[in-house]
């Protein structure tokens, strides 16, 4: 029985106020502070409850593949599993959908696609801090914002991109944001690839990950992750590894704004990724029982 009922605490509504309504956490006004404030604590409270309810895994030998919907992503929520793999000769594939070039809009001066370049960069750095090469980069570029979704224009072209790499790489695992993981660009990157899995015809074991849910997700909707299927990954041996790989994209400061090329994260939003776990959400062949839709 919880201390609390789950569905009672709720973040407060406050105004969102133009640059702080588009850039990630920055607080702009008490309002904005009170609201960061209450989301640290609750990201800690969902991480103590997924923690606890979550049975151990291995990092398994076989080929995979990270979904990832931009830069930095595939760093924070799967750096330490890509590391221990590296370590033991597996194969190791990263797909990026965007640049990024999107994370300083409405910020700076600075043209999206100089972002997107050194975003770039900094993903070939991170990459091999754990071990991977520039070679196992895959580039599915969208533009950051605009990955595609059902029944927009360019979703069908990319669902075909993403299945025939799935077709050439034939990982048998594939690691892909959880569809509730509370930012559009993320659920429509899980929708893409669960799509591209069916249409390639492959069958391989499918793990969500959290990024922005750690934060953002109401403590009302953690019985949907499906706290049974979480799984906890020991990266310790690896640990350093990855907090190397996550300072190669928080190290570069954009020119005249001094703000990271990644944005500017919420205070306490880092908190998750530098454990010493990772959380996965086992869901089997095929993503079975995925539901998406961050409330």
């Amino acid at each position: 029985m919880p201390l609390f009922p789950l569905g009672v605490i709720v973040a407060p509504k406050v105004p969102a106020h133009g640059f702080a309504a588009r850039v990630k956490g920055v607080a702009r006004t008490p309002y904005d502070a009170l609201r960061g404030a209450f989301r640290t604590a609750r990201s800690a409270v969902v991480q103590r409850i997924v923690s606890a309810a979550a049975r151990p895994m291995v990092a398994s030998p076989g080929r995979c593949l990270v979904v990832a919907p931009h830069p930095d992503d595939e760093t924070l929520a799967c750096g330490g599993l890509m590391a221990l793999k590296r370590a033991s000769g597996a194969e190791v594939n990263v797909v990026l959908l965007s640049r990024g070039e999107g994370s300083h809009r409405g910020c700076c001066d600075v043209e999206p696609r100089h972002i997107g370049d050194v975003r770039q960069k900094l993903a070939q750095e991170a990459a091999g801090a754990l071990g991977l090469a520039a070679a196992n980069l895959h580039w599915a570029v969208a533009s950051a914002g605009h990955i595609p979704r059902r029944g927009q224009e360019g979703l069908d072209g990319a669902v075909r991109g993403l299945a025939a790499l799935i077709e050439r790489l034939v990982p048998q695992e594939v690691f892909c944001p959880h569809p509730l993981d509370c930012w559009p660009d993320h659920e429509a990157a899980t929708a893409m690839a669960l799509e591209a899995i069916r249409t390639s015809g492959q069958t391989c074991e499918l793990y969500f990950f959290l990024v922005w849910a750690w934060y953002k997700l109401p403590l009302r909707s953690l019985r949907r992750l499906g706290l049974s299927s979480a799984r906890r990954l020991d990266i310790r041996p690896v640990v350093e590894s990855k907090r190397a790989a996550i300072g190669a994209y928080l190290g570069a400061a954009v020119p005249g704004c001094g703000k990271p090329y990644v944005g500017v994260l919420p205070r306490g939003f880092l908190a998750p990724f530098r454990r010493s776990i990772e959380i996965y959400f086992a869901r089997g062949p095929g993503g079975r029982g995925a539901e998406g839709g961050c409330p």
